[in-house]
């Protein structure tokens, strides 16, 4: 995980619910941001600022866990590592495995 941080703007860990993707991303990156998309306070900020939600962290390394309940954030955070293609590590995702979420993720971060 770590050399993959070194070398990409973001990495997607994809499982079962509960398998410690979260566990394993906060350990690896004890000093990264965090933030879930199960709180639905932060779910609602990311949907209605995205751009702002991604803002918030500055040049911090962040976990943002369970994704694929944000799609709409993708393009984004596409935006977001596009603009800043040197900084890498800074995006460490989480996301359950569902099918239609990989397919979403690959069309927008392909090559990053």
């Amino acid at each position: 995980m770590r050399r993959a941080a070194e070398g990409f703007s973001a990495v997607l860990v994809s499982g079962p619910r509960q398998s410690g993707k979260t566990t394993l991303l906060k350990t690896l990156f004890s000093k990264a941001a965090y933030a879930s998309f199960d709180d639905p306070v932060v779910q609602d900020f990311s949907v209605a600022a995205p751009e702002g939600f991604l803002l918030q962290f500055g040049g911090r390394a962040v976990i943002l866990d369970e994704v694929q309940d944000v799609p709409g954030l993708f393009s984004c955070l596409k935006m977001a590592i596009d603009a800043n293609r040197h900084i890498h590590g800074k995006w460490l995702l989480t996301g359950s495995q569902h099918f239609s979420m990989m397919h979403a993720v690959g069309d927008s971060l392909a090559g990053i």
